[in-house]
């Protein structure tokens, strides 16, 4: 006998391709976790050695978080207003924090004991930096200046006052203690050489600039500005390499990840961008609650770390590999039976033995077993269950093809109570301007008004699906003689463009020949 063949769910057009390598890595978090605190999140900023500490920044405190727990174990509150701009040592064993108040203090993580305070600065300092040899910081304040202390003695070794409004951002490079660029206010990057004393570089972003960045070979610059991202190569004496724009609103954070092969960038229109700093284009995109300030991602990875506007700070940590195995392995030695499943999985026959192989069961879905006995309206009922076609629309129009290919599509309709009908009405209302179902829906539909011409007044319920219909129906019918007036209009530009192009053709197919002829006519001899 036959084996019934249930229903193929129509098969349709994926909108999206298959997720990329980069999509599935940066997916690959735990649901996050989040801490509200009462002002916006400043910065934030990861240690470079383990377990990769990160400090946030966020109304007056700064508060110290390990990745492991994902919880607060330092605070540090010595600020009468807001702190800004937290950053590690190398070694992670100081903290370098600004602020409101213009000061640029210096903590040890470890005590929390205050350490240094410099107080040169005339305005707010929203950024810091500490230099590759360890012993100094560099500050980017709005008094337009950018200040390098010397920790041990505490003093101001130099300033630089070239730019003319705030400087928000800066960073150092990797490669030499003595090269630092800074970003302002007035549109433009500079690179400082410590040496010189001087300007090294000036790049002009364009517009406001809110992060900079140095690669780690300190060759490359990368500013961020308005909704533009721009790269400038330092060796090609400061010449534009390219310039990008994914967000809509104003960036406001940039950070490297995955060893510098990867670049985030955040921004107030909620959005995170992740790029492939070999091409500079979007490999992901990660969707927030409210405007992002501030993003950090930890050295190895493992942590992300964000901060918005309304003072929520979002951490996800990277998920555990799972031995899928290993999981399935102990699951069977629960059981009772597991001892006897597992020796039977890992027996090795020998050569003699006879393999027989056992017969798959099929399991059919109930409205397969509903088609299987010929009770075609049951069949059709099941898949008019609300969670069924608002998750799986494809299987109620599958379901609907099969019958009308049975002729039982018109028994199934029939019979029914007004009552009845509110799932078929909902389910019409939800795709009949679907392009993928609306064939067979408006089909549907027809069989329904030749079947229950009378049902309005019936139900108040039912009465309010049928007046949702037609009003549908009627802003698709407008919709579609408006699409059709504009490729009227389409149609007569085309036209024109068509003729303009065959009259300029031909006038330079007609001046051309006329050159031609005029080439070959033989000149006259001149009498001597």
């Amino acid at each position: 006998m036959a084996s019934f063949k249930p229903i193929q769910r129509k098969t349709l057009p994926r909108l999206k391709g298959d997720p990329t390598p980069d999509d599935q890595y940066w997916r690959n978090f735990d649901f996050p976790v989040t801490v509200k605190e009462y002002g916006p999140v400043q910065s934030v900023c990861f240690s470079r050695t383990k377990p990769h500490l990160f400090a946030v920044t966020t109304s007056a405190k700064v508060q110290v978080f390990n990745p492991r727990l994902l919880d607060t174990i330092k605070t540090f509150s010595r600020f009468k207003e807001a702190a800004y701009g937290a950053e590690f040592r190398s070694d992670g064993k100081l903290l370098a924090v600004g602020g409101e108040e213009g000061f640029v203090r210096i903590f040890d993580v470890a005590t929390k004991s205050m350490l240094r305070e410099f107080k040169n600065h005339k305005a707010p300092v929203h950024c810091t930096r500490f230099t590759t040899d360890n012993s100094h910081v560099i500050s980017f304040g709005d008094d337009r200046s950018a200040r390098y202390f010397d920790i041990p003695s505490q003093t101001q070794l130099r300033t630089f006052k070239d730019h003319g409004d705030y400087v928000r951002s800066g960073d150092v490079s990797l490669s030499s203690h003595s090269i630092f660029v800074s970003g302002s206010y007035d549109h433009k990057a500079r690179v400082f050489d410590l040496r010189t004393n001087e300007t090294v570089q000036e790049f002009n972003h364009g517009a406001p600039i809110e992060s900079v960045l140095m690669t780690t070979s300190g060759n490359i610059v990368l500013t961020a500005g308005g909704t533009t991202i721009k790269v400038w190569d330092i060796v090609a004496g400061g010449s534009c390499l390219t310039s990008f724009s994914s967000h809509h609103k104003t960036i406001t954070d940039l950070c490297f990840a995955s060893g510098y092969s990867r670049l985030l960038s955040s921004s107030i229109d909620r959005h995170v961008k992740i790029y492939d700093m070999a091409s500079y284009t979007v490999v992901h995109s990660m969707d927030f609650a409210t405007p992002v300030l501030s993003i950090g991602v930890s050295p190895d990875d493992e942590t992300l770390c964000v901060g918005m506007t309304d003072g929520v700070i979002s951490i996800r940590k990277r998920k555990e590999p799972v031995d899928e195995e290993a999981m399935e392995q102990k699951a069977i030695e629960k059981k009772k039976w597991g001892k006897y499943l597992l020796k039977e999985k890992y027996y090795t026959p020998d050569e003699s033995a006879i393999r027989v192989k056992e017969e798959e069961r099929e399991f059919l879905k109930q409205h397969d077993k509903y088609l299987k006995k010929f009770q075609f309206t049951k069949a059709l009922d099941r898949v008019l269950k609300y969670h069924v076609w608002s998750s799986m629309p494809d299987v109620t129009v599958t379901m609907m093809q099969e019958l009308d290919r049975r002729s039982g599509l018109l028994p199934a309709l029939a019979g029914r109570a007004p009552e009845d009908l509110v799932d078929i009405l909902g389910f019409m209302c939800r795709y009949v301007t679907d392009a993928r179902y609306a064939n067979v829906v408006m089909g549907v539909a027809q069989l329904f008004w030749e079947l229950y011409p009378f049902v309005y007044g019936k139900s108040a319920e039912l009465d309010a699906l049928i007046d949702r219909f037609q009003e549908i129906l009627g802003l698709e019918i407008e919709t579609q003689k408006e699409l059709r007036g504009l490729l009227g209009v389409m149609d007569v530009l085309v036209s024109a463009s068509e003729f303009s192009s065959a009259e300029v053709q031909a006038d330079i197919i007609e001046s051309n020949t006329a050159s031609v002829l005029t080439a070959l006519t033989p000149v006259p001899a001149v009498a001597v």
